[in-house]
């Protein structure tokens, strides 16, 4: 029988990192050191294992009073629809609950949906300056 466990805190190997964010297609998988670094600084972390497999993962940067971003959540495609991603997203707002700003930025549709779902309402007046990968990968 299948054995799903949610871990807090603890960083998976790189080679799991990179296959998670492979099988979703996210560009963070071709810049492995750079993605180890990025979930070593997290506030907080939950990741989600299918057994040994490492199946979704969410993660918090928190200020640590104020202000908390929520900027990775993701479940490998086989496994979405399953509560897993839900699961994580509770884990990480029960934690973040008493914070003033809780903000995460949603790229398409189905993830506006997804937190729309979860009590998160658009805004009109964030900003943001994206940079890509390659002009940030040599600043480790």
């Amino acid at each position: 029988m299948l054995t799903l466990n949610f871990i807090l805190n603890e960083t998976p190997s790189p080679e799991q990192l990179v296959n998670l964010y492979d099988s979703v297609g996210w560009g963070h998988k071709d810049y492995p050191q750079m993605l180890v670094k990025a979930i070593e600084n997290s506030s907080f972390l939950v990741c989600a294992y299918a057994d040994t497999e490492l199946i979704a993962l969410g993660r918090a940067i928190s200020d640590g009073v104020f202000t908390v971003y929520f900027p990775d959540l993701l479940v490998k495609p086989e496994w979405q629809s399953k509560g897993i991603g839900s699961k994580i997203m509770n884990i990480l707002l029960e934690r973040f609950k008493d914070f003033h700003n809780q903000v995460l930025i949603a790229e398409d549709e189905a993830a506006r949906a997804f937190y729309l779902k979860h009590g998160f309402v658009p805004e009109t007046n964030a900003l943001s300056i994206l940079c890509p990968f390659k002009e940030i990968e040599g600043t480790l």
